[in-house]
């Protein structure tokens, strides 16, 4: 019902998952993070080019090694991911249940990668795992100590995080439609859909079990 991880989150965010580390793996959470941004073809085709590695690790391939660090980790992992994937880098937190294993796992994983691959900033302390550029990593320490600095907060995304919060979280998918999709384009146009503010994906666990809601927002 509350995160200490989105106030660290950019303000250029555009789409965001929270992936549990309870009742499932990480790699499964990302799995179905993957088959609902395939299942939206505006989000598809925003996808697929913005992931692609040239020069390092695919942020495929980064979750896919922090996935065996799990137990070193709390019950949720955030994801965030910028608009312009070219100039910005995604975000990946986590709180930090054990940093001593963590920590000693991080350097016996280092050593494994193939020297050419270039692996993004990697920040541990005792209680926070972020992985992302160093400015980006400097940026949200900031936030970290004085939250009033994050425009973030002031965003509609930000209060419709908060509200999802509020009502118990378990995997959410969250996409800024109006960064991500351009208005003009005749396809948009044609559905009726210039106006689309947000798209929100749930799926919580209770005691009658599994539930599954998408919503749609629009701006009028």
């Amino acid at each position: 019902h509350t995160s200490d991880l989105v106030p660290l989150v950019p303000e250029s965010t555009a789409l965001f998952a929270s992936l549990p580390n309870i009742s499932q793996s990480i790699a499964e959470s990302y799995a179905l993070f993957k088959q609902r941004i395939a299942e939206n073809q505006m989000l598809r085709e925003w996808w697929q080019p913005n992931t692609r590695s040239a020069n390092g690790l695919s942020f495929d391939e980064v979750v896919l090694r922090i996935t065996k660090l799990g137990s070193y980790l709390g019950p949720e992992v955030i994801l965030a991911f910028p608009k312009d994937m070219k100039n910005e880098a995604p975000v990946l937190l986590a709180d930090v249940t054990r940093p001593d294993d963590l920590m000693a796992a991080l350097r016996e994983l280092r050593s494994t990668l193939d020297s050419d691959a270039k692996m993004p900033a990697i920040y541990v302390d005792r209680t926070l795992l972020m992985v992302t550029e160093p400015r980006q990593v400097q940026r949200s320490l900031a936030f970290r100590q004085q939250p009033n600095l994050n425009s973030f907060a002031g965003t509609k995304l930000y209060r419709r995080l908060e509200q999802a919060y509020v009502e118990g979280a378990g995997w959410l998918l969250a996409a800024d439609l109006q960064s991500l999709v351009n208005p003009a384009e005749r396809e948009v146009q044609q559905l009726g859909l210039a106006n689309m503010e947000q798209l929100f994906v749930e799926q919580k666990t209770g005691a009658g079990g599994a539930t599954f809601r998408a919503t749609l927002g629009f701006n009028e």
